[in-house]
C-alpha cells in the first residue's frame, strides 16, 4: 500500500488539477457567450449562424466564424467536463484509500508488536551503520582495481587480443565488484560528503518506519483472517532476542504467534518470519 504521504500528495495535485480545469471551463464559458452576445448584435440566431458560412454577406460571413469558435469551445468544453469527472472519480479513489490507511495507522495500538517493531528498526539501523565502513572500504577496492586494469588496458593494447590473458588481468576488478556487491543493500541510503561517503539516516530511518508499519498490518490481517476482530492481545511478550511469541484471541477463536529471526551476523541483516496459527 502506497504511504499517506503519497496518496496525500495525489489528491492535492488532483485537486489542483480539477481546479484549474474548471477555471479553464468557466473561461470558456464566458467567451461562448461574448461571441453569442456578438452574432446577435449582427441581428442573427448563434443556433443559425453556423449555416450562414462562406455567405457573399459581410455580416452572415462574420456570424459564421462566431459560430465556428463557439462550436470549438463547445468541444472542449465536453472535453474538460470528461477529464474533470475522470479526475473527480480519482480524487475519490485517492480519499478512500488514504481513509484506509488513517484508519490502519488509529488501529496500530497493541503496545507490545509496535515494542517489538521498535526493537527490529533499531537492530536494523545499528547493524546498517556498522557496516557502512565495509560499504565505503570495499567500493574504494572495486574502484583501485578497476584502475590499475584500465591502466594495464592502455599500456599493453597489444595483449587485448590474448583472452586468456585479458580474464586473468580482470579477475581482481570482478571479486572487488562482488565483494561490494555483498553490501549492496546499503547503497539507497549512502550519499557524498566530500571526498567520502555517509549514510542518509533520515532515509533509513523513513524507509525503516514505512516497512514496520508493513510488518503491523501484516500481523493483524493475518491474524484477523484466523480468529477474527482481536479482543485480546495481552498474552503477547518480546523474548530476550527481541522475537515476538504468545497468543492472541479473536472473535472466532485463538491464534499462536511465534516469531522466527535469523541473521545479525557476518554480513546478513536480521530478519523475522511472524508464524501465526490456530489454536486447536
Amino acid at each position: 500500500m502506497a504511504s499517506r504521504q503519497f496518496i496525500e500528495e495525489r489528491i492535492r495535485k488532483a485537486e489542483e488539477n480539477i481546479s484549474k480545469k474548471q477555471g479553464t471551463i468557466s473561461r470558456k464559458q464566458i467567451l461562448i457567450t461574448k461571441k453569442e452576445d456578438q452574432i446577435r448584435k449582427l441581428g442573427f440566431d448563434p443556433a443559425e449562424a453556423i449555416h450562414f458560412r462562406w455567405s457573399s454577406d459581410e455580416k452572415q460571413n462574420k456570424a459564421s466564424w462566431l459560430a465556428s469558435d463557439i462550436e470549438t469551445l463547445e468541444d472542449d468544453l465536453a472535453r474538460l467536463h470528461k477529464e474533470v469527472a475522470e479526475l473527480q472519480k480519482k480524487l475519490e479513489g485517492y480519499k478512500q484509500e488514504l481513509q484506509v490507511i488513517i484508519e490502519k495507522e488509529n488501529s496500530r495500538n497493541i503496545q507490545v508488536i509496535l515494542d517489538f517493531l521498535e526493537w527490529w528498526k533499531q537492530e536494523v539501523k545499528d547493524f546498517y551503520q556498522k557496516k557502512t565502513e565495509n560499504w565505503i572500504t570495499t567500493l574504494q577496492d572495486y574502484y583501485d582495481e578497476d584502475r590499475k586494469y584500465c591502466k594495464w588496458l592502455n599500456c599493453h593494447w597489444k595483449e587485448r587480443k590474448n583472452k586468456e590473458l585479458l580474464k586473468q588481468m580482470k579477475e581482481p576488478v570482478e571479486d572487488a565488484k562482488k565483494r561490494h556487491e555483498l553490501f549492496n543493500f546499503l547503497t539507497p541510503y549512502m550519499e557524498r560528503s566530500g571526498d567520502t561517503y555517509q549514510i542518509d539516516m533520515d532515509k533509513l530511518q523513513k524507509d525503516f518506519d514505512q516497512e514496520a508499519n508493513r510488518k503491523y498490518d501484516f500481523i493483524i490481517e493475518r491474524t484477523n483472517q484466523i480468529v477474527g476482530q482481536i479482543t485480546d492481545a495481552s498474552n503477547l511478550t518480546v523474548g530476550d532476542k527481541g522475537d515476538l511469541n504468545g497468543y492472541i484471541i479473536g472473535t472466532k477463536g485463538t491464534a499462536k504467534v511465534q516469531t522466527i529471526g535469523a541473521g545479525g551476523y557476518n554480513i546478513q541483516c536480521f530478519h523475522f518470519r511472524t508464524l501465526i496459527n490456530r489454536m486447536k
